[in-house]
């Protein structure tokens, strides 16, 4: 039997009551433990693991999954989930936990300790791969912070990712360098504050970016056609980007044409996560590349899309053991195409559907004058489906694509409130006031704008985004 204590001991305040439920719907099954779920679900067991340990949110998605496989009712624990995300719009919850008696409370840390302290959750759970970043962090450079109401001279490619469920915009610096604005959460009316920044940071441009399992945000881009990869670790420090090195031939990898695909996997049955990118090259198609999580080697494993030729940039999303789904552009025209999880990640160059031309409205044709940007939603609002976003630059402004559950469905057209075509472009769902939103933020030369849609409401902004 699983110790419900111990698992519980480092649990998030916030999360504490979906985790129990989790622990009561497993002690009223015929299942008998957490990796039994797993197998029962066809999920990783760090997704189970994180369920019942209340330190992560799992997607909603994920935790209705995990109830049908107990036998519970998926509507009560997404009722649950859906209180925890809202329980993060405190300031402070991001640092709450349930207390544990066992072990001395640490005193809290200074405001100007934040970003230098490695606080306990944001440790690695291997131990080998702490060693790894620990050790590759000494060589890192910690970031400063920059001044209140600073306004952002942002170049390249922008990003909105969460980092332990809150968000974060990460823009390249006009000056040189990389900065990240934060939110405490997901109300759109809440001002980015905390502007940190790394001057030294070399350029990199059309870059994807994620947080990963290893609490740091990873960064694959493209400089002058190399393939270029930097990371920010789980101790707050960011290391330059380096030529990604393909482990056959010694060489870097170069000749590429645009902005990578890239996603973290977790095999089943492992503890070592693998990175996937998906390359375009000038040869035609995506390359295929795996890293390794521990080793940090790039390994080669095929082409794919040929037949599209030279691809201008990738978009793609991902939920661990669901499909991967990818949009690409191909000069103004986007494609899709996708893969189901099986054999993964070993396999990766094989069981790719055909790529179809994507298409609006029953079959008109965008025409994207820039890199899209994918995302999933499994926050359910008027509409009862999960949902794919998808925010193309356009000429004179920016078109707000969607689409339920499989990026092969019908796609329809939004209009978006930006009359200039934007040079980069975000997305970030959301749910706050107790409904779900959609965010975009976007970069006009070196200026950073967001605007927001509540669920069922008109669009709200755009405003400039200033860190306060």
């Amino acid at each position: 039997m699983d110790d419900r204590g111990e698992a519980l001991a480092r649990s998030r305040a916030e999360l504490r009551p979906l985790a129990e439920w989790f622990w009561d719907a497993l002690d009223a099954s015929p299942i008998r433990s957490r990796n039994a779920l797993a197998k029962r679900a066809g999920y990783n067991k760090n997704i189970v693991y994180a369920a019942f340990g209340g330190e992560r949110l799992i997607e909603s998605v994920q935790a209705r999954d995990l109830a049908d496989a107990l036998g519970a009712d998926p509507d009560e624990v997404a009722g649950l989930w859906y209180a925890a995300r809202q329980a993060f719009a405190a300031p402070t919850s991001s640092s709450q936990r349930a207390p544990d008696p066992s072990r001395q409370q640490e005193p809290a840390a200074r405001v100007d300790e934040v970003l230098v302290r490695p606080s306990r959750r944001r440790r690695l759970v291997l131990a080998a791969a702490a060693a790894v970043i620990v050790l590759a962090a000494s060589l890192g450079l910690y970031l400063t912070r920059g001044p209140g109401n600073a306004g952002i001279m942002a170049s390249g490619d922008i990003a909105m990712v969460r980092e332990d469920g809150t968000p974060r915009l990460i823009f390249p610096i006009a000056s040189g360098g990389i900065g990240y604005c934060t939110r405490s959460d997901d109300d759109w009316s809440r001002p980015w504050s905390g502007h940190v920044f790394d001057t030294d940071w070399p350029g990199i441009s059309h870059a994807a970016i994620f947080f990963s399992g290893f609490s740091g945000f990873e960064v694959l881009g493209v400089n002058n056609g190399i393939l270029t990869f930097g990371y920010r670790d789980n101790i707050f420090q960011w290391h330059a980007p380096k030529p990604v090195i393909d482990d056959d031939s010694g060489t870097p990898v170069q000749g590429v044409t645009g902005r990578p695909g890239f996603f973290q996997y977790w095999p089943d049955h492992s503890n070592d996560p693998q990175f996937l990118a998906l390359v375009p090259v000038e040869s035609g198609g995506l390359d295929l590349y795996m890293r390794d999580g521990i080793s940090q080697q790039w390994h080669m494993m095929g082409n794919i899309a040929t037949q599209l030729g030279q691809i201008s940039s990738v978009s793609l999303a991902y939920l661990q053991g669901q499909e991967i789904s990818v949009v690409v552009r191909v000069d103004s025209r986007l494609y899709y195409f996708t893969r189901g999880s099986q054999g993964l990640p070993g396999q990766v160059a094989v069981g790719w559907t055909e790529p179809r031309q994507l298409t609006i409205n029953g079959g008109n044709q965008i025409s994207a004058m820039g890199d899209p940007d994918l995302i999933y939603s499994d926050v359910i609002g008027d509409v009862a489906d999960n949902i794919f976003w998808l925010a193309v630059p356009v000429q004179h402004g920016l078109a707000l694509l969607s689409t339920k559950n499989t990026v092969s469905g019908s796609w329809s057209l939004e209009t978006v409130p930006v009359g200039q075509q934007p040079d980069s472009v975000a997305l970030l769902e959301g749910y706050t006031g107790g409904r779900p939103n959609v965010e975009v933020a976007y970069r006009q030369g070196a200026k950073l704008y967001s605007l927001w849609r509540p669920d069922g409401e008109t669009w709200q902004g755009p405003n400039e985004i200033r860190c306060q």
